[in-house]
């Protein structure tokens, strides 16, 4: 990250300020590169998937797309809710990666869900 990256945010606990890296500069900015990010890596886990699918004829080429494209937008959106959720609760840490976690896997729970009733 390079240094204008960063911005002075009060420490609560020590009611300082420290040079603290922000993702993106701002907080709409930062979500749209996390899910941006989160939309990579769910495409790129389906279309792995996928590949051995098609290639035992189990999946057409217009299915496996079409679930890439899913997989892209569920992933892009769990994980932009749970950043928000994450930078709410605490700056860094063990608390921030396990709200992450249990934010991001609540909300592709409930997606998934949602796309199998359809």
């Amino acid at each position: 990250m390079s240094a204008g990256n960063t911005r002075d945010l009060p420490i609560a606990a020590e009611r300082s300020s420290e040079r603290v890296p922000v993702l993106g500069g701002d907080t709409c900015s930062g979500l749209v590169q996390l899910a941006a990010v989160g939309a990579v890596v769910g495409g790129s886990a389906a279309a792995g998937a996928n590949l051995h699918r098609l290639r035992n004829d189990t999946m057409t080429l217009d299915e496996a797309l079409a679930d890439v494209g899913r997989a892209a937008a569920m992933g892009g959106a769990a994980t932009a809710v749970a950043g928000a959720a994450a930078s709410a609760v605490a700056s860094q840490g063990v608390v921030r990666l396990a709200v992450l976690f249990a934010v991001g896997t609540a909300v592709m729970y409930g997606l998934q869900r949602r796309f199998e009733q359809d």
